[in-house]
């Protein structure tokens, strides 16, 4: 179970993955890895295309339980430093572009694995700090079976 901290507008969350950072950065910047655990409480439940660099742009339609359920997210890579950082913006429905709402996940060597540092910040509300809370702690369960 990841570490939880949140404060008005803002997530942060800490886990520590049995897997080296190179790997664990590779599963945030692949297809094919990123759709296997992007989807809260659904693994494979996503579309992804991802053009992982600096300035790249990513699209992920995560499927819902119900036919024809999409929650679409879009974004852009501010920072791509592998296999340390990236920093993207987070544009879904319930965070409009209008908010400028930003992740940034850094990835560090722990202990023979990689701590995570999710931060999600500039969320419009409290239920969207609820909200997102559960769907990334839930990614980083399905991340961390993965990797």
């Amino acid at each position: 179970m990841p570490t939880v901290e949140t404060t008005p507008l803002r997530i942060e969350l800490r886990r520590t993955i049995a897997a080296p950072p190179e790997r664990v950065f590779a599963a945030w910047t692949t297809e094919a890895l990123l759709r296997a655990f992007i989807c809260p409480g659904r693994p494979g439940g996503a579309r992804v295309t991802i053009d992982a660099r600096l300035g790249g742009r990513f699209h992920i339609d995560m499927l819902g339980e119900e036919e024809g359920q999409v929650w679409p997210h879009d974004g852009e890579y501010l920072e791509f430093d592998p296999p340390r950082r990236l920093r993207f913006t987070w544009v879904s429905l319930a965070c409009p572009a209008e908010v400028g709402s930003q992740v940034s996940i850094d990835f560090s060597a722990k202990g023979g694995g990689t701590e995570i540092v999710l931060v999600h910040e500039r969320l419009a509300t409290a239920k969207d700090v609820d909200g997102h809370t559960k769907g990334w702690t839930a990614i980083f369960d399905q991340l961390a079976a993965v990797v």
